[in-house]
């Protein structure tokens, strides 16, 4: 049976029709660009953020929703300059230069007469835009260009830096003001909102269900990414397709997640006494087919894999030996209702390596303890 039925959906370069949880910074752009071009006034945008945190597929969105102003999307990486940046902006308006030797005054002349016909607005959108940091004259002529060449233009440009990093973005502007929209991390809710989006696309009925895609998304948290998020969640599919199964298990995830961002290794696991490890095995037992387990549970699988592995020392406090595994990163900890006006209780979850490999990892070095 195949998990993923419908790949595209699972790709970064997939644009859904809805946006969530960015309607906000829509607003924003709106306002702040959109309206006040059509009003025939420019305003660029510094839009920054971390990575995954929905910059740049809200400007493509929005690309692809809006006709009026035309938005052009451009990228700084790919073209190395911002005269080689118009040239393609030119390009898609159907007139195709050089950008050797072509001077900024003869870009936007070609660009005043090829807009004067529409009469339209455009939006150019440059991504990476930290790579234009040394082309203080195409940022002038750009952000300058209705004043200079009579265009309806504003630019936005993307980064992962705030602009303060790149004061120099706003020296080149002159006296024009240059705004700027900071893009949140994603919470878990809203992690979890996404990749169900993307799943209920992309993956066959019955692959998956609520817990598998929480516990996705609990562990793309600390990122805050919708694309380590949806990485995960691809590469979970996968893994649980070579395997032959008809849906993805915890462990799948904990597989995707290792492969994204490795953090358990040989070396850090022998830093840990005989104790720890004791403890952190117990975990992983429990955990081979579920995705937490409580602090009861596993001081019951601790008494178990001590007689399997004795412990030197006498002095074993299991919830000790938690808190420090939690401290050092190895497991994870979270409060959680019990229900109805029964408290909160302590879950503990894995989620950067498959508890089958790490449980081997840990049996080795017990073995090497105990001979």
């Amino acid at each position: 049976m195949r998990i993923i039925r419908y790949p595209d959906a699972l790709e970064s370069s997939f644009i859904p029709n809805k946006l969530a949880y960015r309607e906000k910074e829509i607003s924003t752009i709106s306002g702040l660009v959109f309206s006040s071009l059509m009003r025939g006034l420019s305003t660029p945008l510094w839009i920054y953020g971390p990575a995954g945190v929905g910059k740049t597929v809200t400007l493509k969105y929005l690309q692809k929703a809006t006709t009026e102003p035309r938005i052009f999307y451009e990228n700084a990486l790919s073209h190395g300059s911002m005269r080689a940046i118009l040239v393609s902006v030119l390009g898609q308006l159907g007139k195709l230069v050089p950008p050797a030797g072509i001077t900024y005054k003869q870009i936007f002349t070609a660009l005043s007469e090829f807009r004067k016909g529409a009469g339209k607005s455009m939006v150019i959108v440059i991504d990476e835009a930290a790579h234009l940091y040394m082309e203080p004259e195409g940022i002038y002529n750009l952000n300058r260009a209705p004043e200079l060449y009579g265009l309806n233009i504003s630019p936005i440009y993307i980064s992962i830096e705030a602009p303060e990093i790149h004061s120099s973005f706003r020296e080149f502007s002159g006296s024009l003001r240059m705004e700027s929209l900071r893009f949140r991390k994603y919470d878990a809710g809203e992690l979890y909102g996404i990749i169900l989006d993307r799943a209920r696309r992309s993956l066959s009925d019955g692959s998956w269900n609520e817990e598998t895609l929480r516990y996705i998304a609990e562990s793309a948290e600390g990122y805050g990414s919708a694309r380590v998020a949806i990485e995960v969640l691809q590469k979970s599919a996968l893994i649980a397709e070579h395997r032959g199964s008809e849906a993805i298990e915890p462990d799948d995830i904990r597989s995707a997640i290792s492969m994204i961002d490795p953090f358990v290794t040989e070396s850090k696991l022998s830093e840990l006494s005989d104790r720890d490890l004791i403890t952190l095995l117990a975990i992983c037992r429990i955990l081979r087919h579920s995705v937490s387990t409580g602090v009861k549970e596993i001081a019951r699988e601790v008494r178990s894999v001590s007689d399997e592995f004795p412990v030197r020392s006498q002095d074993f406090r299991v919830y000790d030996s938690i808190r420090r595994l939690e401290r050092l990163g190895f497991i994870k900890g979270k409060i959680v209702g019990m229900g109805d006006r029964k408290g909160v209780s302590k879950v503990i979850q894995i989620s950067d390596i498959p508890v089958s490999v790490l449980s081997g990892k840990i049996e080795n070095i017990l073995s090497v303890m105990a001979g």
